[in-house]
């Protein structure tokens, strides 16, 4: 029989995924003293607030997922590579699930899982017939010290906020150790699989968790998820 749960709530312990597995801690974490990625400044001046947050919420899809004996709920960023849009997430929102329920601009639709990705929380989602009405192009890593729009759907409840990427750390999650942003944003449940936007519209991070020492966002940088191709399942 499946678990019943309020949206959301399942992810209170998901959602630390990534930050409750810190090798020393929070502030034992490694520091990065420069990114390992250059960060390009973008050409042409940055988006008004406004048109940004128009741009990013049209391709943000609140998820549902009934799996592994629990219903869970999440957020699908999409981005488009010069294929098509496709749907990211974290992979603790879809695991042992092969279908997504998405909501969206065009209504709600279903996908499919399409597969995770080698050492990162994060999972490909086929679009199916959902339909976004945006998709973000990837960006480059930002620096500590951008200024960056944070969007997903915690508590089921569409939120994009303005922060401030604060440093940058190695992390480990999942087998896999990287560099990930922690954003001055105070990250929900059911923000997980949400993007944190450049002011220029880009997609240049993917919210995986909440840091246990601040309650800030923790997100890979694109970077490091679109390096690593996904491949397999997510099992529970």
């Amino acid at each position: 029989m499946v678990a019943a749960v309020a949206a959301g709530a399942v992810l209170g312990s998901a959602l630390f995924a990534l930050g409750a597995r810190v090798d020393a801690g929070p502030l034992g974490a490694q520091r990065l003293s420069s990114p390992s990625l250059a960060a390009t400044r973008l050409a042409g001046p940055p988006l008004a607030d406004s048109v940004l947050r128009d741009q990013v919420e049209g391709a943000q899809l609140e998820a549902e997922v009934t799996a592994c004996g629990m219903r869970r709920q999440g957020t699908v960023t999409v981005l488009d590579r010069g294929d098509g849009p496709e749907g990211l997430t974290n992979a603790h929102v879809v695991e042992g699930a092969d279908t997504v329920s998405m909501t969206g601009p065009g209504g709600t639709g279903r996908g499919a899982v399409t597969g995770a990705v080698p050492g990162r929380d994060a999972a490909v989602v086929d679009l199916g017939d959902a339909h976004p009405g945006e998709a973000l192009q990837p960006g480059p890593r930002p620096e500590p010290g951008d200024r960056v729009l944070v969007a997903g759907f915690p508590a089921g409840q569409y939120r994009a906020e303005m922060g401030t990427v604060r440093r940058i750390e190695e992390r480990s999650s999942r087998g896999g150790t990287t560099p990930v942003l922690l954003v001055d944003v105070r990250a929900i449940p059911g923000a997980s699989g949400g993007v944190v936007a450049d002011r220029w519209g880009h997609a240049v991070g993917l919210v995986a968790a909440r840091d246990p020492g601040t309650g800030w966002a923790v997100a890979y940088p694109i970077s490091e998820i679109l390096g690593n191709p996904a491949r397999g399942s997510v099992n529970c």
